[in-house]
């Protein structure tokens, strides 16, 4: 059975095999009336730099009848190893399952509490650093951005106190002109008609 046929608890119950599926976390604080969320940036090819939420691939589980780790797990344990913090709240906000059934959640860190310096760093990664979420909302990649859109979005609606803050702080302002835009361009794209090539001669 495909991974679109399961429901959200079914996939947040299953056991992922080895870089089957990624899991980040979203932690953010209000300070001054600001937002800001706790981000890396990843050097990719060609020195492309990508900034993300903390978080990794599946893993094997520890014991010869445990095929992989559950989403929960994998953030548990990249969330340790990037920030040396433990997670103690963690509550799914999104996923995206790719083409090639590769599967990304991500959840929103509600506590957690410092155990030590991060154990263990990508070469090409960062430690983790708070951002102001305006700049985050602009710099985030791919399917973090989009995870971070529908949590300001949910929490805009269910959190007086982040709703305030991300008016104030201008947050809301660039949602709505990153989504005004967007459907822009996609507007404009459908409207595209190719047109023949006329001769130079």
């Amino acid at each position: 059975m495909g991974l679109e046929n399961l429901n959200i608890d079914e996939l947040l119950a299953k056991q992922y095999a080895k870089e089957e599926s990624f899991s980040a976390g979203i932690r953010y604080k209000i300070e001054n009336d600001k937002i800001f969320v706790l981000t890396v940036i990843t050097t990719g090819f060609n020195w492309f730099r990508q900034t993300k939420f903390p978080g990794g691939k599946s893993e094997p589980g520890g014991t010869p009848l445990k095929t992989g780790e559950t989403p929960l797990e994998t953030l548990e344990n990249e969330w340790r190893e990037e920030t040396g913090r433990r997670i103690k709240k963690a509550r799914y906000v999104y996923h995206k399952i790719r083409k090639d059934e590769h599967i990304q959640f991500f959840f929103l860190v509600e506590e957690d509490e410092e155990i030590g310096s991060p154990t263990e760093r990508d070469y090409d990664t960062t430690l983790p650093q708070w951002e102001l979420g305006t700049e985050a909302l602009s710099n985030l990649y791919g399917q973090h951005k989009i995870a971070f859109i529908k949590l300001i979005e949910e929490l805009s609606i269910s959190n007086k106190r982040f709703c305030e803050a991300a008016y104030r702080s201008g947050l809301l302002v660039r949602l709505k002109k990153i989504k005004s835009d967007y459907y822009k361009q996609k507007s404009k794209s459908n409207k595209q008609t190719v047109e023949p090539t006329k001769s130079l001669f």
